[in-house]
């Protein structure tokens, strides 16, 4: 009971229910804010009748979807507890009212979608020419990789990038890149379409 009372506290918008499951007509022990309407005393749900009469079923089931008497929507999950005989005895419930977090999803889900692809991936940072190795190296791990193991399209595409925005013509620009990329300098031009 006082798993159930601590779990109660913690969690605001769920429902905590202790159903005995030998009295599955009166078998809500304790409820813990309440929202179905339920009191002490009242029946346990479908999922406790079931269990009372089937202990083959599952002892935890986990996050299914339910719905309090009123419409709204919740999530819930039930915990079976067996006496010494196998056969369920009780049940720890838990149901938490989504309807407050559906339009939360939506905003999340508006404000997590693109509606424009870019031209190039912007990193945010600022872009100064002193930052050479720095911008390759950015550009290698914006692919997963680490600049020395950049299949040889990724690489094109950071040293093709690079190019786009300036880098080369800082100088020494080429064995620089070539550097951190770690491949040789003919490398480097080969990407960038030149023949020396």
């Amino acid at each position: 009971m006082q798993i159930a009372k601590a779990l109660g506290q913690m969690f605001p918008l769920c429902e905590v229910v202790v159903h005995d499951l030998t009295t599955p007509a009166r078998a809500v022990l304790a409820i813990h804010n309440p929202q179905s309407g339920r009191t002490v005393g009242d029946a346990t749900s479908t999922l406790g009748w079931a269990r009372s009469a089937d202990p083959s079923l599952p002892e935890v089931v986990s996050k299914y979807p339910s719905a309090f008497p009123d419409g709204r929507a919740a999530v819930s999950t039930s915990i079976g507890i067996r006496g010494e005989s196998g056969e369920y005895i009780a049940a720890l419930c838990l149901n938490l009212d989504t309807s407050l977090l559906a339009p939360l999803r939506t905003l999340m889900d508006q404000m997590l979608s693109f509606e424009d692809s870019a031209p190039l991936l912007d990193s945010l940072a600022p872009h100064s020419p002193g930052t050479l190795e720095e911008r390759a190296e950015e550009l290698a791990l914006q692919t997963g990789r680490q600049p020395t193991a950049l299949d040889p399209q990724d690489r094109r595409r950071v040293v093709q990038t690079l190019s786009r925005e300036g880098f080369l013509d800082q100088k020494r620009a080429v064995p620089r890149i070539a550097a951190v990329l770690g491949v040789a300098r003919a490398t480097v031009y080969k990407d960038l379409g030149a023949d020396s």
